[in-house]
């Protein structure tokens, strides 16, 4: 058995904390919907009681028109209430969900980037979403269940101070099989929350083939290798096995709604043969008859109301659980006050620098002990996998290191305020991405609203992209990718490159990452983008990382990793002096290059 972190009252508590600071409104008209829900059908089985009496006593005709006309007159007005309440409720109650789909994009966007990607954290996403992703989910589905178990609550001990003038043991009857029925249902939700984990990840992977399917992004490679049959037999298959799991959800769903039919045909057996008995036996009169079957009809349905309510609400607490346990997601890095990020120095010092990806038996990054001086251009170099990567990573701020610490200026970068740390970084990544915005606002994205346009067009020259945008129509104002626009424009992989060298320099940070943004150039090509990017590092701390080793011969230093580990550092020459893995590494590389280049020229002299 699962146990949840937060009990139902705290649940609720949080979540009518969170309505009061969306809506105030939506609270009290909650607590106003609660009453009438009660007065409505109790108005109805009155009035059936009445006519009976009416036609038994024979009333006159003024009072049962007086009579009749009141009792219609305030169910007319009530059901009005009602219906304004529930279409305020409903709006209310969307727009409350809408503010937690809000709070969790803001938990998205602010979080450890390590909470976000790692597969913990994916889960606890999907959860999340789960919980508020429809107009039936729990995060708005709660407001209403909330509001019918009250009203089910109130239901109880108004038609419970009639009944019990009949015979206290009805009440029992009703509660104990309500109990009963609550358990079976309560028992129902228990096995979904305990099997959610198994249907969960299928629906992740069905959304992503969906989306991929969806993306044009994907388009050419799925036409050109004919992945559509691919794409539909895994679509397939991920269907069929969350078929498998809502089968076994309607099993036991079955079994527990017949089990609950039965206890309700014995319930009303006792309930409806006991008001017989005291018809036929005991006198009882014919309106009095009408009024206890309506109001014992009515005790039952209150009673069962809220044992259905209470078991959703249950399920809607387990869910809200996964909702605060993303939003409440505890993050490794310092968002409060820190250290004051140091204005001249940004030296570099990583010390006894170990990190483990979760999951692995191995550190990607063990023991790492450099120094980087203030303003100083340094390699990283070597094969894919040898924790370059890993450790650009935690420079930036994106995973926190399982053993030593990091220094920048010389204090560990967890004591600054992580927001603060990443304006002094200006990082060119090899996984570049950009929003179906205009190519302005890609550089700036609206972080400094005095920005001159002459600074803007002086950076787009100097990263070598004014000719490009000077012939488009609408030059930087004009828009990236056609997702959202008819006129946007797609840019090759080399003006994206420099898009994104502009979008660094334009940060303004004083530590420059260039993480193999150039990997899919050819190296000469590489080799001219790495020489531009040193002219525009001028005064940074910057690091190059690269595993095309000719390109990196102008840094001041060079640091060689291979298996999460240090294995040479120097300067070019030193190294091939050296003659080690990074001389080796080197020639073989070379060889490799000059071999292609010789084929070409053959190929092209035929």
């Amino acid at each position: 058995m699962i146990k949840a972190k937060y009990s139902i009252w705290q649940n609720v508590k949080y979540i009518y904390s969170k309505m009061w600071q969306y809506s105030r409104s939506l609270v009290l008209y909650s607590f106003a919907r609660m009453p009438i829900n009660v007065v409505l059908p109790f108005l109805g089985i009155y009035l059936s009681s009445f006519v009976v009496g009416a036609v038994t006593y024979r009333y006159t005709s003024d009072k049962i028109i007086i009579s009749v006309s009141v009792i219609m007159l305030a169910t007319l007005v009530l059901n009005l209430i009602s219906l304004y309440l529930s279409g305020k409720i409903q709006g209310l109650s969307l727009g409350n969900r809408v503010n937690f789909l809000k709070m969790i994009a803001e938990k998205s966007l602010s979080t450890d980037y390590e909470n976000l990607e790692s597969p913990s954290g994916q889960l606890k996403l999907s959860k999340a979403t789960e919980c508020i992703n429809s107009n039936n989910s729990s995060g708005e589905a709660v407001v209403y269940s909330l509001i019918d178990v009250a009203s089910s609550l109130i239901g109880i001990v108004s038609y419970a101070t009639l009944i019990i003038t009949i015979n206290p043991i009805i009440i029992g009857v009703v509660i104990v099989s309500a109990f009963i029925n609550f358990m079976i249902l309560k028992r129902r939700n228990r096995w979904e929350i305990e099997n959610r984990d198994n249907y969960t990840p299928i629906e992740r992977k069905l959304s992503y083939i969906l989306n991929c399917s969806r993306d044009f992004s994907f388009a050419k490679d799925i036409k050109i290798y004919n992945m559509s049959g691919w794409f539909g037999d895994l679509f397939t298959d991920f269907l069929n096995q969350r078929i498998y799991w809502i089968k076994k959800s309607e099993s036991q769903g079955f079994r527990i709604d017949a089990l609950s039919g039965i206890l309700t045909l014995i319930r009303d057996a006792i309930c409806y043969g006991w008001l017989v008995y005291l018809l036929f036996v005991n006198g009882l009169s014919a309106d009095k008859f009408s009024l206890y079957f309506g109001v014992i009809a009515g005790f039952s349905g209150w009673i069962y109301g809220f044992a259905d309510k209470w078991a959703a609400l249950d399920n809607h607490s387990i869910k809200i659980c996964d909702l605060r346990d993303y939003l409440e997601m505890e993050d490794k890095f310092n968002y409060g006050k820190g250290l004051p990020m140091p204005t001249d120095d940004f030296s570099i010092e990583f010390k006894n620098v170990s990190f483990c990806y979760s999951g692995s038996e191995t550190n990607a990054i063990d023991n790492i002990n450099l120094k980087i001086k203030n303003g100083e251009k340094i390699a990283f170099v070597g094969a894919n996998g040898a924790g370059k990567t890993t450790l650009i990573k935690m420079l930036c701020g994106f995973y926190k290191t399982i053993g030593g610490e990091i220094l920048v200026g010389g204090n560990n970068i967890f004591l600054y305020n992580i927001n603060e740390y990443y304006q002094n970084i200006c990082a060119v990544f090899q996984d570049m991405n950009f929003l179906p915005v205009s190519i302005n606002d890609n550089i700036t994205f609206a972080r400094k609203k005095n920005t001159v346009t002459y600074e803007i067009d002086n950076l787009i020259e100097m990263v070598g992209l004014k000719s490009k945008i000077d012939s488009l129509p609408k030059g930087k104002d004009t828009c990236l990718g056609r997702t959202l626009s008819e006129d946007a424009i797609d840019l090759s992989g080399g003006e994206k490159q420099k898009l994104a060298l502009a979008r660094a320099i334009f940060q303004g940070g004083n530590i420059l990452v260039l993480d193999e943004p150039t990997a899919a150039l050819d190296p000469i090509a590489e080799n001219e983008m790495y020489l531009q990017y040193n002219e525009m590092a001028r005064g940074k701390t910057t690091i190059f990382v690269s595993h095309r080793l000719a390109s990196t011969k102008f840094c001041d230093r060079i640091v060689m990793f291979d298996k999460g580990k240090i294995i040479e550092m120097g300067t070019h020459d030193e190294l091939m002096q050296n003659g080690g893995k990074y001389a080796e590494m080197f020639e073989m590389q070379s060889y490799y290059y000059k071999k292609g280049c010789s084929e070409n020229v053959l190929q092209t002299e035929k």
